[in-house]
């Protein structure tokens, strides 16, 4: 169980900083002042069936205050070998929407981890995503084909561990909801390879539990053009860096391979203004590329299908979820009203723990003494348990 958690006794405490009991605030001044340990990552590029290329991102060091993050090939003769077999607990991460191995939050976790000495730890990111290659007219979405590319670096993770080494994933956002889509199909679709590439436990942090009442909240005004036009406009400028692949030799919209999971020969094409980077909501670019590339009729079909609320009832290992009541984006519910949360899966499913914050905002809960540096309480909070919850398995 979770009860013996170090940290119980110590709730997250939101900083006394004025305003950073309103979530918006706390939002956005976490995105815009913290900052966090820079690392140096190893980065291996892993294959997948449909030729694309998933980015692993493995932490070999933190580096000294002032030093800035490094991302260093894989094929580096100075480096040591990534292939080395270790016997410690291996933590998988996967970043918010459009994020990736840079982002303040991943640093800070990952190099809590590997602090600790208990943990090697690596970045899996979505395709387009952290300055990574794009090798096939694929990008990724909050379920079908992400979960895909989970898989395949957890099969690559375990290739380097020892017998009796773990895996365990931590994901943030549209991470988290890939990783809780990946942990339930894990223990159905695809149980039947689950040694080669299952996790063991994890912690999904900041998810938008429910994608249509998430999606929905983004149409209100502030919402719209502040969080919705900034993740929309990140998105756009990396679709359009790689629309090449999208088109032909004339610069028009041509067909291309969908998701192979809709079977041989699908194919669609993207909607030339996704291409352009002008789009400036994120329901506008799922629209345009994501529901057609993995096979969706509409975007309220694709938010409706890869919501992982309705899947939680099936995951069969350890799972904290953590989630600010207050949180603009993993909207829940209103302020002072009552939050849609998944309470059938929680009451029936053991593996579950669901931790909701009174503040914390968007991706935030800075910390009460240090607020523009780590978030202490949710990365202890998250490492112990995961580590309780290996022991235990």
């Amino acid at each position: 169980g979770i009860e013996g958690l170090r940290t119980w006794a110590e709730w997250y405490k939101c900083p006394s900083t004025p305003g950073m009991n309103n979530g918006h605030v706390h939002t956005i001044l976490a995105s815009q002042l913290r900052k966090t340990s820079n690392v140096c990552y190893v980065r291996t590029l892993l294959p997948t069936p449909d030729g694309g290329t998933v980015a692993l991102d493995m932490l070999k060091s933190v580096l000294p205050e002032g030093d800035t993050c490094q991302i260093l090939p894989d094929d580096d003769a100075s480096l040591p070998s990534t292939a080395s077999t270790c016997d410690k607990h291996f933590l998988l991460l996967v970043a918010g929407l459009g994020g990736g191995s840079e982002d303040s939050y991943v640093r800070s976790m990952g190099a809590a981890a590997v602090l600790s000495g208990r943990w090697q730890v690596g970045v899996v990111n979505m395709r387009g995503c952290g300055a990574a290659p794009m090798t096939s007219p694929r990008f990724f979405s909050a379920f079908r084909g992400a979960t895909d590319d989970v898989r395949v670096a957890i099969a690559h993770v375990r290739t380097l561990l020892s017998a009796d080494a773990k895996v365990a994933v931590i994901g943030w956002s549209n991470g988290a909801t890939i990783l809780n889509n990946a942990l339930a199909e894990q223990a159905t679709t695809h149980k039947d390879a689950r040694a080669l590439y299952g996790a063991d436990a994890g912690v999904t942090l900041a998810c938008p539990l429910n994608m249509p009442l998430a999606s929905g909240n983004l149409k209100r005004w502030f919402h719209s053009k502040v969080y919705d036009r900034a993740i929309a406009t990140s998105l756009s400028t990396k679709i359009s860096e790689w629309k090449q692949l999208f088109t032909d030799e004339t610069g028009k919209s041509k067909s291309v391979p969908a998701w192979e999971g809709l079977g041989e020969g699908k194919t669609f094409v993207a909607e030339e203004v996704v291409l352009s980077g002008t789009l400036r909501t994120i329901r506008s670019i799922d629209e345009a590329i994501t529901r057609r590339c993995f096979g969706f009729a509409t975007v309220d079909d694709y938010y409706a299908n890869a919501s992982s609320d309705q899947r939680l009832h099936q995951v069969d290992v350890p799972l904290l979820l953590i989630n600010a009541a207050d949180d603009p984006i993993a909207y829940l519910g209103p302020a002072g009203g009552k939050l849609l949360l998944p309470s059938d899966a929680l009451a029936s499913n053991g593996n579950l723990a669901l931790v909701l914050t009174q503040e914390g905002g968007h991706l935030g809960w800075c910390d009460a003494e240090e607020p523009w540096k780590r978030s202490k309480w949710i990365e202890e909070v998250s490492l112990q348990f995961l580590e309780k919850a290996l022991q235990s398995s």
